[in-house]
C-alpha cells in the first residue's frame, strides 16, 4: 500500500529499516517480468508477439518489492546452511518458470547455488497426456517455441479431475462390499486407538469393521441427550449410531454422503438397529 500511496522509495527505505530486504536491494526489474506480471492480469500470452499494457505499472513496483523480501529471506537461510544442503522454495510461476524476481536474486547473491526450477502446468482437458505431439504443443503454448525463453527445468504438467465423481466411485465400491463380515475384534482395538470409549465401541458393534474415519468426534462434539445432528460425511454409518446412542429417543441424527451405496447400506443397518426412527440417512454434498 506503502508504493501505492507514497512511493517505491519511501516504501523500500521502511523495508530496509526493519531487514525485510538487502541494503543494496533497488526493486530494479526486466520488461520480461512486467511483461509476465501484466500477462497473469490480463491472461495476454507472454508469447504472442503482442507487447504488455501500461496499465499496471504503477503497481508492479509492490510485486517487485514482495520478490525482493522473499529473496532476502531465502539468501538469509543459504547463508546458514552448510554448502551441501538443499532447499526448497515454493514460489509463483513467474519465479519457477522464467526466474523472475526471487531466483534471480538469489542468483546473485549466491551463484555458487545451482538452482533447478520445477513449474507446476495446468493442462486444458483437450491435451493427451499419453501423446508426445499434443504434450509438446502444451508446452510450447506455456514456454514459447524452443529456445524463446529460459523456461522451468522440469514442467510438471497435469489435468484436473473430477474429484467429486471419483470420490463417489471409490466410496460407491466400498458400500457394494460393506455387507461382508470383517474382524470386530480387530476393528475395536483400531477404535480404542482413535479414542473411543468402551460404550462407544460396544456401540458401534459388529458395525465397527466399516468405520472408515480417521479420529474420534465424539470426544468433541459432546452429544447431549435430546439434541439433533448432523454427520456430514456419514460413510457406512458408524458415527451416526453412536451419535443416536447419545441423543437417545428424543433426538435425532441426519447423515449424508455423496457415496448412494454407502448411505443404503447405513439406512439398512439403522433399520437392522431398530433406529429408522432416530437416525436417517441421504445422499448429498456436502454444498
Amino acid at each position: 500500500r506503502m508504493v501505492l500511496r507514497e512511493s517505491l522509495a519511501k516504501a523500500l527505505d521502511a523495508a530496509k529499516a526493519k531487514g525485510y530486504v538487502a541494503e543494496a536491494e533497488d526493486c530494479a526489474a526486466t520488461d520480461a517480468h512486467y511483461g509476465f506480471f501484466e500477462s497473469l492480469l490480463t491472461k495476454r500470452s507472454v508469447h504472442s508477439g503482442a507487447p504488455p499494457t501500461e496499465r499496471f505499472r504503477k503497481m508492479f513496483p509492490a510485486q517487485v518489492l514482495k520478490d525482493a523480501a522473499m529473496a532476502h529471506r531465502v539468501s538469509g537461510l543459504l547463508s546458514e546452511l552448510p554448502p551441501r544442503d538443499k532447499v526448497l522454495v515454493v514460489t509463483g510461476v513467474g519465479h519457477s518458470g522464467y526466474s523472475h524476481g526471487v531466483p534471480e536474486r538469489i542468483a546473485k547473491r549466491h551463484p555458487h547455488v545451482q538452482p533447478y526450477r520445477i513449474w507446476s502446468l495446468k493442462l486444458e482437458p483437450t491435451v493427451d497426456l499419453e501423446d508426445e505431439q499434443s504434450v509438446v504443443g502444451a508446452l510450447a503454448d506455456a514456454f514459447g517455441p524452443a529456445g524463446s525463453s529460459d523456461p522451468a527445468d522440469a514442467c510438471l504438467a497435469f489435468k484436473v479431475l473430477d474429484a467429486k465423481s471419483a470420490t463417489r466411485a471409490a466410496y460407491d465400491q466400498v458400500g457394494e462390499t460393506a455387507h461382508l463380515t470383517g474382524n470386530a475384534r480387530r476393528a475395536a482395538a483400531v477404535l480404542r486407538r482413535m479414542g473411543y470409549s468402551e460404550a462407544e465401541i460396544a456401540t458401534a458393534g459388529d458395525d465397527g469393521y466399516n468405520w472408515q474415519g480417521v479420529g474420534c468426534p465424539h470426544r468433541f462434539a459432546r452429544i447431549r441427550e435430546g439434541e439433533a445432528v448432523l454427520d456430514m460425511g456419514s460413510g457406512l454409518g458408524i458415527d451416526s449410531f453412536i451419535a443416536a446412542a447419545a441423543v437417545g429417543g428424543s433426538g435425532k441424527v441426519v447423515g449424508v454422503d455423496l457415496a448412494a451405496a454407502e448411505v443404503r447400506h447405513a439406512n439398512a443397518r439403522a433399520a437392522a438397529r431398530k433406529l429408522s426412527a432416530q437416525a436417517s440417512f441421504a445422499v448429498a454434498d456436502f454444498e
